[in-house]
């Protein structure tokens, strides 16, 4: 539940239903919640509110999307199906505290943020999907050397302002390339990438997979 996007292996004793709901969460700091790629997997019956509310977003993705994509954020809905959907995310987030607190399975704790880099960090979430990273813009915009906004970046989240960037670029790409009909050349353009050769390259060495096998591999399983 709630593991970063990335190549993650896990065994299952069958035979077994599997459910499952993700939502993105991150510190201001840019970090996941849980930063290290948990991944844990819960017998229905040890926590049966869990499933519950799961399926009420489910049913009610199901009722509303106008895609069909697993991600509800590239689906388009009216205000009212926004509303209810943002209300049931918060009742499945407390439903998760709560299951991840009986499991014994902690968040890795949130950082005080230096508001110089959370303003960078906020300015970077910000660029899209094929915006460049200008490090030295960034790092006049609050007043500070490149390198000193490396060293809080780095202290803050254990990565460098251009991994953080890096790793925001991959969670896009693996966000597209699960968009039911895109074509991987699409996403490679998408993210700003010249041509299909380096973005597979760049895809695979992050993933262990080429996109295009990432991609069947989801939708085969």
């Amino acid at each position: 539940m709630f593991p970063r996007p990335g190549h993650r292996e896990q065994e299952f004793e069958g035979p077994f239903h599997f459910l499952s709901v993700t939502i993105n969460w991150q510190w201001a700091d840019g970090r996941h919640l849980f930063d290290r790629g948990l991944s844990k997997v819960v017998p229905a019956r040890d926590l049966p509110w869990l499933e519950e509310d799961a399926r009420a977003i489910i049913a009610t993705t199901q009722k509303t999307s106008t895609s069909n994509s697993y991600y509800l954020g590239l689906g388009q809905y009216d205000l009212a199906s926004a509303c209810l959907l943002h209300e049931l995310g918060a009742r499945w987030a407390r439903s998760f505290q709560r299951a991840m607190s009986e499991s014994g399975v902690l968040p890795d704790l949130g950082v005080l943020v230096d508001p110089r880099l959370e303003k960078i960090m906020m300015a970077v979430k910000a660029l899209p999907a094929d915006g460049a990273l200008d490090r030295n813009a960034l790092a006049a915009s609050v007043g500070m050397s490149p390198r000193h906004l490396d060293r809080l970046c780095k202290e803050a989240t254990g990565r460098t302002l251009a991994e953080q960037h890096d790793t925001q670029r991959f969670e896009m790409a693996v966000r597209q390339l699960l968009e039911p009909g895109i074509r991987v050349k699409e996403v490679a353009s998408n993210l700003g990438f010249a041509d299909l050769s380096t973005f597979s390259r760049w895809f695979s060495r992050r993933q262990g997979r080429s996109p295009r096998e990432f991609r069947e591999a989801f939708f085969s399983s």
